[in-house]
């Protein structure tokens, strides 16, 4: 399936919102959907993106469940780790939570 192919609608948005919401909420964490829509035609999007905080996280084709093990992933890193080391595997383990994060962010 091509990106482009992929349709945005408001049953997707509202979708991604009740997924991340909950968990959002009860960490407080400022969270947001972001669609980058294609130029060509604007219908169809690129890019989607769910912002927590300051971090983009790329969830284009996830399913809820997958969008809410992304938000659990970035309370994991930025909660629990924060102050623990994951002991030998600390770099790789870290690296494959955020693996789906934008580049340039923690």
């Amino acid at each position: 399936m091509n990106v482009t192919n992929y349709y945005f609608s408001e049953e997707r948005h509202n979708e991604v919102i009740s997924a991340i919401k909950p968990l959002c909420d009860l960490y407080k964490i400022k969270y947001e959907h972001i669609v980058n829509r294609s130029k060509e035609n604007p219908e169809y999007l690129d890019d989607e993106y769910i912002k927590l905080n300051d971090t983009l996280i790329c969830i284009t084709f996830d399913s809820a469940l997958a969008i809410e093990s992304e938000v659990l992933g970035y309370v994991f890193i930025y909660r629990w780790c924060r102050y623990r080391s994951l002991g030998a595997f600390d770099i790789q383990s870290k690296n494959v939570i955020k693996r789906n994060w934008k580049k340039g962010k923690k």
